[in-house]
């Protein structure tokens, strides 16, 4: 008996011994218990970093537990915005709390697109914590195998420099160990350390700023998709903790701000209610209205377009601090109303283009993008003092869609305009004559993936054709009739394959007829996509004079230089 006794105790124990180790795996893991807590007297200054994953936050609520201060995700890559950057950066600055912002480091963008990313969206603020960048492995990214560290350290270097010189204080670096020993120890000693440890003190060779020692802390005052909070220290006092980041240019900011002050709002962020706004564009038969909303800090706030006080269509809009100029403009030249906004964020003057386009089966309605690439362009353009019009012709050469004297003037803006879109493109282009009159239509041709169209008539242009695709998959190529206004594509797929006949109607493109054919059989099915009745026999002799006509491809077949020297 007493061996047995002896055999269950050999088997109990080790599964008691598992069960506990679970057990304390699982409360790590669920963050109810930590085992690198940093000693309060040791560390004074506690604070969190937040993103979108937390959501929206009661800032008054979760600094009452022992927060001093706090980090903020403002941008990633060389484009990226958090979508709750504005709303945290303004309400943890209410509480009093010192606060700082961080960006998030991409592999695959340079340092100066990354550095005016965060430059463009984060202010300088008076007491602002010196900015971050966020150096981990992410993705497919997994370890230094699977990037080029040498130009990550020359892109890291140059974000570094140009935020130090922006700023007037030298970027913290966030670090994981593995980050830390293959891409900056040895190489940014001149910047100070975020360090992530969340299982085990920061190794005793690494001198450390803050120290992220959780990341899975559950703390009251979120309601994001992530229950868990980051948590940090400070290494030092709290007069220490006072000291940090005070060589920031604070003077960049008190001018931004008198001079913010002294302009007339459209609207703000503290404006009291609603802002109504009215504007016209000859593209529009009507009144347009734009109503901003009394901002509260959500992110589903959204702008409202009436026509003739109608809703048209409402959109996302990033919310700066204040509205001070507002236009409409198609700068784009496809017969849509684009509006150009101009403002103050963080303190610092601003601009945002909304690119308008017509919903494919809704043409009565229309949406509107925030179009920040070209934005981009635009600001390399503009002096400080610039102005919703400078913009705007920046874009269009001076010239207004519906009041455009000559199809030549137009094409050699909306050439420009492509250029500058696509940049990275070597776009053809050729003048075609598509329709029934003697004004020819600008084509824009990417060889083998998409062409456009620009048609002008009555002092205005159009884009009937936007960025149809065709190459090897789906649509082999367009083609076109001159004089005729009848185009076609030959596509195909896995089972048919056949025409799509087309013409322009109120400038746009729409399918008139079409007929598909199995691979394996003979028949040709014949379908009529227009009101007129037509029996199947009168269907099929329409869709074969129609492919009876002489049809010519649709290409581009002329650089910048030469078609802009065969508009003179």
């Amino acid at each position: 008996m007493k061996n047995i006794h002896i055999k269950k105790n050999y088997i109990i124990i080790p599964i008691v011994i598992c069960i506990i180790l679970i057990l304390i795996a699982s409360m790590l893991y669920m963050g109810i218990i930590h085992f690198n807590i940093p000693s309060r007297e040791e560390y004074p200054v506690v604070g969190v970093d937040v993103s979108k994953y937390q959501g929206a936050i009661d800032w008054n609520q979760l600094i009452e537990q022992d927060i001093s201060f706090a980090y903020i995700k403002a941008t990633e890559g060389s484009s990226h915005v958090d979508e709750y950057y504005d709303a945290n950066f303004n309400n943890a600055l209410k509480t009093g709390i010192r606060v700082g912002t961080y960006h998030f480091f991409s592999f695959e963008s340079s340092g100066k697109k990354q550095a005016e990313n965060y430059c463009k969206n984060v202010s300088i603020t008076e007491g602002m914590l010196p900015p971050v960048i966020d150096v981990e492995y992410y993705g497919d990214k997994k370890g230094v195998d699977d990037i080029d560290v040498d130009a990550v350290r020359k892109n890291l270097r140059e974000m570094v420099d140009i935020l130090e010189e922006e700023y007037g204080l030298k970027p913290v670096l966030y670090v994981t160990k593995n980050s830390y020993d293959t891409i900056v120890n040895g190489y940014f000693d001149d910047c100070d350390l975020w360090y992530r440890s969340v299982y085990s003190k920061v190794p005793k060779d690494v001198n450390w700023t803050f120290w992220q020692y959780s990341n899975r802390t559950v703390l009251n005052g979120y309601e994001g998709e992530e229950r868990y909070i980051d948590v940090n220290v400070f290494n030092g006092t709290r007069e220490e903790f006072e000291e940090l980041g005070s060589g920031t240019n604070v003077h960049d900011l008190n001018g931004s701000s008198e001079e913010t002050k002294e302009i007339e709002s459209l609207w703000s962020k503290e404006s009291a209610s609603e802002s109504k706004v009215k504007l016209e564009s000859k593209l529009v038969d009507g009144e347009i209205e734009l109503i901003i909303p009394q901002y509260n800090g959500s992110s589903d706030q959204r702008v409202e377009y009436l026509i003739d006080g109608e809703k048209n269509c409402d959109f996302n809009f990033i919310f700066p601090e204040q509205i001070t100029e507002i236009e409409t403009c198609d700068y784009n030249f496809d017969g849509n109303v684009d509006i150009v906004f101009v403002g103050y964020n963080h303190g610092k003057k601003d601009f945002w283009l909304y690119r308008g386009c017509v919903r494919e089966y809704e043409e009565d309605t229309c949406y509107f993008v925030n179009d920040d690439d070209i934005e981009s362009y635009v600001e390399k353009e503009l002096s400080d003092d610039y102005s919703a019009e400078d913009i705007i012709n920046a874009l269009t050469n001076g010239l207004v869609n519906g009041e455009i004297s000559s199809y030549s003037d137009a094409y050699k803006a909306i050439v420009a305009f492509n250029q500058i879109e696509n940049e990275s493109l070597d776009l053809k282009y050729s003048l075609v004559y598509i329709d029934e009159d003697d004004i020819p239509e600008l084509l824009v041709d990417d060889t083998g993936y998409w062409i456009s169209v620009y048609s002008f008539s009555n002092s205005t242009v159009t884009e009937p054709m936007e960025y149809c695709g065709y190459g090897l998959g789906g649509c082999v190529n367009y083609e076109y009739v001159p004089y005729k206004n009848s185009l076609r594509y030959f596509g195909h797929d896995m089972e048919t394959y056949g025409y799509t006949l087309m013409k322009i109607e109120n400038n746009k493109l729409v399918t008139i007829y079409s007929e598909d054919c199995y691979y394996e059989e003979e028949t040709v099915n014949y379908n009529n996509y227009t009101d007129e009745q037509l029996s199947p026999e009168e269907l099929k002799n329409r869709v074969e004079e129609y492919n009876s006509c002489a049809f010519e491809e649709l290409y581009g077949e002329y650089t910048e230089e030469e078609i802009i020297e065969q508009l003179q």
